[in-house]
């Protein structure tokens, strides 16, 4: 069997293959894959990643977010693949600081017309970078 190569980290926005930072509120999905949230420079991603923290092509073409809390901004957002096609992004608007916020995200799958749910709180630390992977179990789907 071939050994993964893992590539440096990349900076966003990532393109599919790329190493991405751990950052964010990762729901574990199936087949070793997590969908990522973040926040980056204000803007909404959706980002389908590996166990090594690759980024792998969206399962998804759209979805909707809606968000509660003390931030600044829009808490209704559309989701949209974006130009890169590595990620679903916000059409519109912004999120601003802080980043407290309890979220729910409904992710349309490519295949039928039924919605992914989940729900889960995103806090300030979720915005750096770290180490490792904080998974959050109050996520559901």
């Amino acid at each position: 069997m071939e050994e993964k190569v893992i590539p440096e980290v990349s900076e966003p926005p990532y393109a599919v293959g790329d190493h991405a930072t751990i950052q964010g509120h990762y729901i574990p999905l199936e087949e070793g894959i997590s969908l990522n949230f973040r926040l980056v420079n204000n803007i909404v991603r959706v980002y389908w990643v590996d166990a090594d923290d690759l980024i792998v092509e969206p399962q998804s073409k759209g979805g909707s977010l809606h968000l509660q809390g003390p931030f600044r901004g829009l808490a209704r957002h559309i989701l949209a693949l974006q130009s890169d096609e590595a990620a679903l992004g916000s059409v519109r608007g912004f999120v601003y600081s802080p980043h407290i916020m309890s979220v729910i995200l409904n992710v349309q799958p490519l295949e039928g017309d039924d919605l992914n749910t989940y729900t889960f709180r995103y806090l300030l630390t979720m915005d750096a970078a770290r180490e490792t992977r904080e998974l959050d179990a109050s996520s559901t789907n």
